[in-house]
């Protein structure tokens, strides 16, 4: 049986998985490919990500993505401002509404910049 998640990753990252594994403070960078429907399923993995682990880093968190995988960025964006604006991150405050328009949901953008 295939495993339910494959990583890619170089000789050096590799070895650090290996060593202490994947902290919410090694990613800089979320890439998400357009891919239709497909891209629906990774919903319970988005939540997970873009809830309180990747949350927790410090540093800037850059969301690149196209088709459905910029709405599911748009989303984690939305999501982080309705759960508490007030502790949204600044990444999500600054580009959630550009991510939003970007993916055709603008009732959420306007909502977005609105809310104060």
């Amino acid at each position: 049986m295939a495993p339910a998640l494959r990583i890619y990753a170089g000789p050096r990252a590799r070895t650090q998985l290996r060593e202490r594994g994947l902290a919410a403070a090694d990613v800089r960078v979320v890439p998400a490919a357009a891919g239709g429907p497909k891209g629906l399923v990774l919903n319970p993995l988005d939540r997970f990500i873009f809830g309180p682990w990747l949350s927790a880093a410090a540093q800037t968190v850059h969301l690149l993505g196209a088709s459905i995988g910029a709405w599911r960025l748009a989303s984690a964006c939305l999501a982080e401002h309705q759960h508490d604006p007030a502790t949204a991150s600044a990444y999500a405050l600054r580009h959630g509404p550009s991510h939003l328009v970007a993916a055709g949901r603008l009732a959420d953008a306007a909502e977005m910049m609105t809310d104060f």
